[in-house]
């Protein structure tokens, strides 16, 4: 498992997985996923588990904002 630091080059691909993950969460407590939006790729890795930060994982979104971005 690894876990970066503040002051870390963290892989690009690495950023990028993670925004996917964190995008299909967020999708999820919509009740839809980025399998709703195929082109789009599906996260690599189980990103919930790689957190370290409890603030980071109890960050909630504004869920009646995203499902207005959503169904535009």
């Amino acid at each position: 498992m690894n876990y970066y630091q503040a002051d870390q080059k963290i892989p690009e691909d690495n950023v990028y997985d993670y925004g996917l993950w964190d995008l299909n969460r967020i999708l999820v407590g919509i009740g839809r996923s980025l399998a709703d939006f195929l082109p789009i790729p599906l996260p690599q890795q189980q990103w919930a588990y790689r957190i370290p930060n409890s603030l980071l994982q109890a960050e909630q979104y504004n869920v009646d904002k995203m499902a207005t971005l959503v169904n535009k």
